[in-house]
């Protein structure tokens, strides 16, 4: 019976056949964690050619999106922050189901078969589940498991975007990431020599550098002009920028205007410093309500504890403003309505920002900067003093050293 047919040099040699060794498996590359930049176009990746054996390969290439079901379970775990209690209660209810309790406190139990239920009081025995309500429909590991439920992870590899992957010349993996696309990859690549196969998971993580704003406060000189500020025009990556820029108002005056608003604070003639122990000063609302400041600027309303150990904490906090607010209360009872630029203007020319102070100004002016590159926005607040120039040259041997 004829077994196979073999070349001429198994008779000259049979060590190939006793001797024969099994063919070499195609061999992948070992790195299977990559970092591209969002921009920096398509990333190459040159595969082997051949085996160890010389034999020719092919490959197959696929991007995986995530596990529907771990991403369905992390979802879950964010809508209802479900969390282990210390015990799974494992069958109460005699359908052998483990239990979870959401940041309600509301009981929720998973089925052996992964089907998870939101419990509606039902008692244990025939009707526990057709009293209880379907929330999801998993599967069994995450009963057998149920920390994939309630500590569930982001999931790698989801939505790609747009993004593409295919092989070229017969051994050039090509990766390109969508338009705009931030986050993980997960790409399966499989080798054959005709013979044997190989296959490999690799995970391309595809990154943006956020935009930064390093800037100091500035100061320039009443009716010196305005002040030009000129950033970068491009982030690490090369994005280009996006700037906005308004004049804001004091957060903190904003917040004592809108306080004096609600309460109707009024100063009665004495701060009765120091009344209950806490070197507090008083104020009274239109309703008559007392409140009091402390020293760092905590509002509070005064609830009828006497002074002493727990006089504060008898007390309610209605808001928390700086010392300034203690130190001058009239600052608090009195607030005028705040003024974001007092005629001061700004404008923005690409990556140059304009402030223009208005005439006869000074004082402080908040300058709220945002910049985006397309993907993630930043922004900072900073002061511009705008100092009186007699202040500025007794205050600064040279003006030219402020720049």
């Amino acid at each position: 019976t004829v077994v196979a047919t073999l070349s001429p040099a198994y008779h000259q040699a049979p060590s190939l056949l006793h001797d024969a060794r099994p063919p070499a498996a195609p061999v992948l590359p070992a790195e299977t964690s990559l970092t591209l930049s969002h921009n920096a176009g398509p990333l190459a990746i040159d595969l082997p050619e051949t085996d160890a054996d010389g034999d020719r390969l092919s490959y197959q290439v696929e991007l995986l999106t995530a596990d529907p079901l771990m991403v369905l379970a992390y979802e879950l775990d964010q809508q209802l922050s479900l969390r282990f209690t210390g015990n799974y209660s494992q069958n109460w209810g005699g359908a052998n189901e483990k239990w979870l309790q959401t940041a309600s406190g509301a009981w929720h139990f998973i089925t052996p078969d992964g089907t998870l239920y939101r419990w509606s009081g039902s008692r244990p025995g025939s009707g526990f589940l057709s009293g209880s309500t379907v929330v999801a429909s998993l599967d069994g590991s995450y009963h057998a498991d149920p920390a994939r439920l309630h500590n569930a992870q982001p999931v790698a590899g989801g939505d790609p975007g747009g993004s593409t992957v295919r092989v070229e010349n017969g051994n050039q993996l090509v990766v390109t990431p969508g338009a705009g696309y931030v986050g993980d990859l997960r790409i399966r690549l499989t080798a054959s020599d005709g013979v044997a196969e190989t296959a490999v998971t690799l995970t391309i993580e595809v990154t943006n550098t956020p935009p930064t704003l390093s800037l100091a406060d500035q100061v320039i000189g009443a009716g010196e002009g305005p002040l030009t500020l000129t950033l970068p025009a491009v982030d690490a990556d090369g994005d280009p920028l996006t700037y906005q820029a308004e004049l804001v108002g004091d957060p903190l005056l904003e917040q004592a205007y809108e306080l004096d608003q609600q309460l109707g604070l009024r100063f009665t003639g004495n701060f009765s410093q120091n009344w209950g122990g806490a070197n507090e000063k008083w104020l009274q609302s239109a309703s008559g309500v007392w409140h009091f400041i402390t020293p760092e600027g905590t509002l509070y309303r005064w609830n009828g504890t006497p002074r002493g150990s727990g006089f504060l904490s008898g007390s309610t906090v209605v808001a928390t403003l700086d010392s300034s607010f203690w130190a001058e209360p009239a600052r608090l009872y009195n607030a005028a309505p705040p003024s974001a630029s007092t005629d001061s203007s700004v404008s923005v020319d690409g990556n140059q920002i304009v402030v223009t102070p208005h005439a006869g100004f000074t004082g402080v002016l908040r300058l709220r900067i945002s910049v985006s590159d397309g993907l993630t926005s930043v922004s900072r607040t900073i002061l511009v003093n705008v100092l009186d120039r007699v202040a500025v040259d007794g205050g600064f041997a040279t003006w030219d050293g402020l720049d």
